[in-house]
């Protein structure tokens, strides 16, 4: 096996006709030279064994068949072409397997004798088999209204009279369908011609079909193809984009009636609601992964909803909210809603809606409650009710009952809320504001561990844990890294990086780390640091810039950290439950810290040292005469 299959693919001829080509290449030509010369014929037979869906072998049999060539070079490169250029599918695996099954398809037996189908218009003893059928019907959608009325069946006459055998001619399709300019002679009014025509040159082409990662290989590309056959020399005409998922599981099992876990659309909505059940399909997952319908987060939505209103009911109507001037943490709240609609949009454009609903859902219900939390509760009045409007409009494509609910009871909104467009961010993103809400959001998730965790005797960035609970604290701030950190970061600076699909970087080369310690400026950092420097740049590499991304490079900050920081100190010190904390340089040790803490400090990660200070007794008034005896009643 091995020594055909690297004779096939990396093997050169010998001898003959073909001498010095590829083995690849010949043998297509030296079996055309075969048959040609009747020493040949063609024979087919299954890769292995063959069983049909009910249980039966099947057995090969030898018959006539009508053949669609897929492999048709002209076909198949303008096919490519318009793949590679002009089309999405929203996931590149989705793409390269598309993109092959062009060049794999060859020819395609597109007929039967059996089942159902449409006969084929040449030779009605056969009929088209279901994937190489119905691969343009979409172009019939944009007249079906006209022609039919909305009568499914066809059983009654559409608002034009139009009827069946009206439309049995080639030219009346093909002037529709913009295939021909000339107005055919038949029974339906030019005018409704017209109006047809029109109708299909609004609406074509196809700018999205969405179906099973299964088609891609067959109906899919099939559709391709045959809209490149019959809209020949017409790209405009031909599909923009597909979006294919994978299958369906419920709770992380294939979905099946001997599990239990069978789940029909209506007995989801029955059972968790309609809008609960299309946000959890909207988390269920968007690749080319099968998908996981998790009743436990249909439960949990139903649960989020509900408090989401009651939050809502008491926040517009009920709490007193302040006004006025925005403060860090409101400023800091908007910076952060407009980034949030902002990605939220582009992740629904992409057809990545679990990352739309973590975004437009998950991570702005967070957002709020960390807002709430930050400003214990005295959150400024128009922010809380621009929150709200938000909420409803970038969440209304998926939770339309709900959001409509909200829309008009709590908003008072006129109009419908999904006839609304998604909000515009109020104002241009803020990146240092966002910096600088990072920092601080950052700063008390890594000061709230290291109150609550025991420390390890004092070592560097570690606090042995204080005998009572702490009261007091202080942050050091690092103005700028050491020099021999700005050494690492200058080269690192240099070093090519590339994109995840999670949007995180990582360096072009893996294996740079080896190379990296070779380098003249890196071996000439004093030796006394010398075992910092690679825990140094691999820490750096591997978790800041995947945390923070090329921001995680750079020497110092665009803003002074210990002003931002000393300007939320209260929000600091109720966070952290601390009657006092001081802000200060690194470069110097704190009067109670006799540890090395400051030296852990860096640009953007402040490091912390915590105290417990024995609560003041308030002074007791002394016995003796009191003054209002000298001055009577």
């Amino acid at each position: 096996k091995v020594v055909y299959l690297k004779g096939f693919t990396e093997g050169v001829m010998l001898v003959g006709d073909y001498k010095g080509k590829p083995v690849k290449e010949a043998k297509p030509l030296v079996k055309k030279d075969l048959i040609a010369q009747g020493l040949a014929c063609s024979y087919y037979e299954p890769e292995g064994r063959v069983v049909s869906r009910g249980g039966e072998e099947c057995i090969v049999a030898f018959c006539d068949q009508w053949y669609l060539a897929y492999n048709d070079e002209e076909w198949t490169k303008s096919v490519r072409e318009h793949v590679q250029d002009n089309f999405d599918c929203y996931n590149w695996r989705a793409k390269n397997s598309l993109l092959a099954t062009i060049d794999w398809m060859g020819e395609w037996a597109c007929s039967r004798t059996f089942g159902l189908g449409t006969k084929l218009p040449w030779d009605e003893s056969w009929l088209i088999e279901s994937l190489s059928d119905s691969t343009i019907y979409m172009a019939y959608y944009t007249v079906a209204h006209l022609i039919q009325g909305g009568h499914a069946y066809g059983d009654k006459p559409g608002p034009f009279g139009i009827k069946p055998e009206d439309l049995s001619g080639d030219e009346v399709w093909d002037f529709i369908f913009c295939l021909s300019e000339d107005v055919p002679q038949c029974n339906i009014k030019p005018e409704y011609l017209e109006l047809m025509r029109k109708e299909f040159k609004f609406w074509y082409p196809l700018d999205l079909r969405c179906s099973g990662k299964d088609l891609i290989q067959n109906h899919l590309t099939m559709c391709l193809f045959n809209h490149a056959a019959i809209w020949k020399g017409k790209p405009e005409f031909w599909p923009r984009s597909f979006f294919a998922n994978g299958h369906v599981m419920v709770d992380a099992e294939k979905m099946s009636k001997s599990k239990g876990n069978f789940l029909t659309v209506k007995q989801c909505v029955d059972q968790f609601t309609a809008d609960a059940t299309r946000l959890t399909c909207a988390d269920a997952g968007d690749t080319l992964e099968d998908a996981n319908f998790s009743r436990e987060t249909a439960n949990q939505t139903i649960l989020r909803l509900f408090v989401f209103e009651e939050w809502v009911d008491e926040a517009l109507n009920k709490l007193e909210l302040r006004s006025g001037e925005f403060s860090f943490l409101d400023s800091a709240f908007e910076n952060e809603l407009n980034n949030l609609i902002r990605r939220g949009r582009t992740a629904m454009e992409k057809m990545m809606f679990r990352d739309g609903v973590k975004f437009a859902w998950y991570d702005m219900q967070n957002l709020k409650d960390e807002y709430r939390n930050y400003t214990n509760g005295n959150m400024h009045k128009d922010l809380v009710r621009r929150f709200v409007e938000v909420q409803a409009l970038v969440l209304a494509p998926i939770c339309p009952h709900f959001c409509e609910h909200l829309w008009t009871k709590y908003l008072q909104q006129e109009g419908n809320v999904v006839k609304q467009l998604w909000p515009v961010p109020s104002k241009d993103e803020d990146l240092v504001m966002q910096r600088k809400y990072k920092i601080l959001r950052d700063a008390l998730a890594d000061f709230r561990s290291q109150k609550d965790k025991a420390g390890g005797g004092g070592k560097k960035g570690k606090q042995a844990a204080p005998a009572e609970k702490p009261t007091h604290a202080v942050i050091y701030v690092a103005a700028a890294y050491k020099e021999w950190q700005q050494t690492v970061l200058r080269e690192l600076q240099k070093v090519p990086l590339v994109e995840n699909e999670d949007g995180t970087l990582q360096p072009e080369d893996k294996g740079f780390l080896k190379a990296f310690g070779q380098l003249d400026t890196i071996k000439a950092i004093p030796k006394e640091f010398g075992k910092k420097v690679m825990p140094f740049a691999s820490f750096v590499v591997q978790t800041e810039v995947k945390a923070r991304g090329r921001d995680a490079l750079e020497l110092t900050l665009p803003f002074d950290e210990a002003s931002m920081l000393t300007e939320v100190v209260d929000v600091i010190k109720k966070q952290l439950d601390l009657q006092g904390v001081d802000i200060q340089s690194s470069d110097s040790p704190h009067e109670k810290d006799t540890t090395t803490m400051r030296e852990a400090a860096q640009p953007a990660k402040p490091a912390i040292y915590f105290w417990a200070e024995a609560a003041k007794e308030e002074a007791k008034p002394k016995e003796g005469i009191a003054v209002s005896d000298f001055l009577g009643e």
